[in-house]
């Protein structure tokens, strides 16, 4: 696919049309879906840790640089040509005249641009408002990748943010999700044929499913659900991680797997079983993320909201909460526009309920 800017909307053909292909971000494939034995398992995880706790998600901490304003009040005496003169204040930048998602670009698998490339296409000024002004003003600006490097990195979801030259302006505190505009940079990624395990994208509507018939989440937050298994897996029952010791759409890590295994010994492989135990894990183990879930609004805020809250108390990667925030805008910008105004009944088939436990 040609790169360029395309603004992701529901009715799009973007990162999960019919024929396209997913791939998710650090896992392999496991060659024998029959085979029974398992990859070494080493220092087994706390299941009900919360990776640190809360994270006040208005408050992101690199994005923003608060710089004093400063004058030289004293009279420098001896070869100093600005003796006696005040230097110039920085301008505070207090808001931005476009805010959110500016644009989305698109790249195929095997086809990452460079950064230099990638950055071509942005916008080099933007509209600001500075503090006690009325009238928004042109500044120069570049981007930057929140949380990983773009260029050494191959994730499936970047958002960059802009700054301004800081010699000369100071930016107050803004909020990424109201306040800031930003770019988001999605894969449009390929996969390939797997052993006895459905298309990514049959297994995104049952995994959607199952969430809104089963597990009862508004779709807003089945979106945030989605945004995480696709990022952990995309939508794979066979997916290996984490140097062999994380499997499956969650990659449920070292004693997650023995425990995935133990719940259902003949189904642990499939999507079925693996749907089953993550919602014996909500109710045994993660009752705080199932009641968080339930209770987020059924908007756009509300997806963002659940991803963000499932990837720290449920998923809880490395770099967590960065990575929630991505996963946040992920189910925000893509799954809540490709479902908020679908009518979920027309895409289910008419299978059985998923995991009769329910």
């Amino acid at each position: 696919m040609a790169m360029g800017f395309a603004g992701v909307s529901a009715d799009s053909e973007s990162l999960f049309d019919a024929g396209s292909r997913v791939y998710a971000e650090e896992f392999e494939v496991v060659p024998d879906e029959g085979s029974t034995e398992v990859p070494g398992i080493s220092v087994a995880q706390d299941e009900n840790g919360s990776a640190g706790g809360s994270e006040d998600v208005s408050s992101i901490e690199g994005l923003i640089e608060v710089v004093e304003e400063h004058s030289d009040s004293s009279g420098a005496s001896g070869g100093d040509k600005e003796s006696g003169k005040d230097k110039k204040a920085k301008k505070l930048i207090v808001g931005f005249k476009t805010k959110g998602c500016i644009s989305s670009i698109h790249f195929e698998m095997g086809q990452k641009p460079s950064l230099a490339q990638l950055t071509a296409q942005f916008p080099t000024q933007l509209e600001v408002y500075f503090q006690e002004e009325k009238k928004s003003e042109t500044v120069s600006v570049t981007w930057s990748s929140y949380d990983d490097d773009y260029s050494t990195t191959d994730r499936n979801y970047y958002f960059f943010t802009p700054k301004a030259d800081t010699d000369k302006y100071a930016m107050q505190e803004l909020n990424l999700q109201t306040e800031m505009p930003y770019i988001e940079v999605i894969k449009d990624a390929v996969s390939f044929d797997m052993i006895e395990s459905a298309p990514p994208k049959v297994n995104e509507k049952e995994v959607l499913r199952y969430c809104t018939q089963v597990l009862r989440f508004n779709k807003a937050a089945a979106c945030g659900v989605l945004a995480n298994v696709y990022c952990e897996s995309g939508f794979r029952t066979n997916a290996i991680g984490d140097n062999g010791t994380s499997v499956g759409i969650c990659q449920w890590h070292n004693s997650r797997w023995t425990n995935l295994r133990a719940f259902t010994p003949d189904e642990w492989q499939t999507l079925p079983g693996q749907l089953r135990f993550m919602r014996k894990e909500l109710y045994t183990g993660y009752q705080d993320t199932l009641k968080y879930l339930h209770s987020v609004s059924d908007d756009a805020q509300g997806a963002y909201d659940a991803a963000y809250y499932w990837c720290m108390h449920y998923e809880m990667p490395d770099r967590t909460q960065s990575r929630s925030i991505t996963r946040g805008y992920l189910a925000k910008n893509v799954y809540w526009e490709r479902y908020k105004d679908i009518d979920l009944e027309s895409i289910f088939t008419d299978e059985n309920e998923t995991g009769g436990d329910s």
